[in-house]
């Protein structure tokens, strides 16, 4: 499904989660920040569906924006939106942050027979938004790499929403 709000077209598959997201950044302001970089460096850890990234493009337009999203369902609606948007100045990449380069396990919801499934809690980590029930996810493979091959030079957001994922990212990354 293609909505278009606020100037932007939006490509998603479920409604209901679309709402919550875009509720949550373009209406209640997650990621509201301010710089006196008129090009400011952002890193979208988590990137989703791009919901906060075509947020920071639409607030800084000149915004060098690097984008990780493992989930390759996910990452192609990623792909359109960008596209379907004429975004510059925006690096995708689809791979998991990690504490090391290389292969790590992703969870991903595992819906009903004609269910649409959620997918803002995909993750690397088995986290709360999986639930108890083992048959409720499955497990893929995904690409993993490391947050401190890309913080050679100064940043001004790192956005991280790796549902769980958080410290080993972070330590990882501390020396840089």
């Amino acid at each position: 499904k293609t909505v278009e709000r606020d100037g932007l077209k939006f490509s998603f598959i479920h409604q209901e989660e679309f709402d919550a997201i875009y509720k949550a950044i373009f209406t209640d302001g997650e990621y509201n920040f301010t710089t006196t970089n008129p090009a400011p460096r952002i890193i979208d850890a988590g990137s989703h569906i791009g919901v906060a990234t075509l947020f920071f493009k639409k607030r800084y337009p000149t915004a060098q924006v690097v984008c990780f999203e493992p989930n390759p369902s996910t990452f192609s609606f990623l792909q359109r939106n960008i596209a379907q948007n004429g975004l510059e100045g925006v690096t995708l990449i689809n791979a998991a942050l990690a504490s090391e380069k290389g292969e790590t396990s992703f969870y991903i919801e595992n819906p009903q027979e004609g269910e649409i499934p959620y997918t803002w809690g995909d993750s690397a980590a088995k986290n709360k938004w999986l639930g108890e029930n083992p048959e409720a996810y499955k497990t893929i493979s995904v690409q993993a790499t490391t947050l401190s091959d890309f913080l050679d030079e100064p940043i001004n957001l790192l956005k991280l929403d790796v549902e769980g994922s958080e410290e080993e990212v972070l330590t990882e990354a501390e020396e840089k």
